[in-house]
């Protein structure tokens, strides 16, 4: 999963942008952030986890040939923001406007303890609205091309594209499978730590 379903599965309150910060903040988060912020964290993580060893997930790696293979996660978690966008309506009732300008004021509100990566990005990310613009294919690929970029090794994520395109109707049926489980998962698993923490 990416930034949107990361942020959507986090829920509806200040607290989503814990959702972001999973792909930020390093070390003992309990001691960084507040609560409800950490407890988000920690629930990215665990979504990671388990998208990553999940069977409709795994399987869909197998349409990518190697060695382009070991780049198809990341492919994928992105590819996999785009669906969500398309189907927003399947899944929240807020427009995705309306969440992803509500996303960019929590950070704005929230800007002092954001992590210098995030504080950095995130003029950008609200200037090209990468949230919203996810449900544009064009944007999904240059947002590949530009981690493709980031990335300090060679790299062949941007030749993973054709096979984007060429499977894309069943990488739509992948997520909708996938997707529901994932929001079971994660309710069990907020439910989880509040008993832990005493949330």
């Amino acid at each position: 999963m990416n930034y949107l379903a990361h942020l959507l599965l986090a829920g509806d309150h200040p607290h989503n942008i814990g959702g972001l910060l999973g792909d930020f903040a390093k070390g003992n988060v309990w001691q960084q952030y507040p609560q409800e912020l950490a407890l988000e964290i920690m629930l990215h993580r665990k979504i990671d986890s388990y998208t990553d060893s999940h069977l409709i997930v795994k399987q869909a790696k197998l349409r990518f040939p190697p060695p382009k293979r070991k780049y198809a996660g990341i492919v994928l978690d992105v590819f996999y923001d785009h669906v969500l966008a398309v189907n927003w309506a399947d899944y929240h009732q807020q427009p995705l406007t309306d969440f992803s300008q509500q996303v960019y004021a929590n950070l704005l509100n929230q800007h002092a303890i954001l992590p210098d990566k995030l504080q950095f990005a995130l003029p950008i990310m609200i200037e090209e609205d990468w949230l919203s613009n996810y449900v544009s294919f064009e944007h999904i690929k240059t947002t590949i091309q530009r981690i493709a970029k980031r990335l300090k090794r060679e790299n062949l994520l941007a030749d993973c594209l054709p096979e984007l395109e060429q499977y894309y109707d069943l990488f739509v049926t992948d997520f909708k499978l996938f997707f529901p489980e994932l929001m079971m998962f994660v309710e069990q698993q907020r439910q989880e730590f509040r008993a832990i923490y005493n949330l």
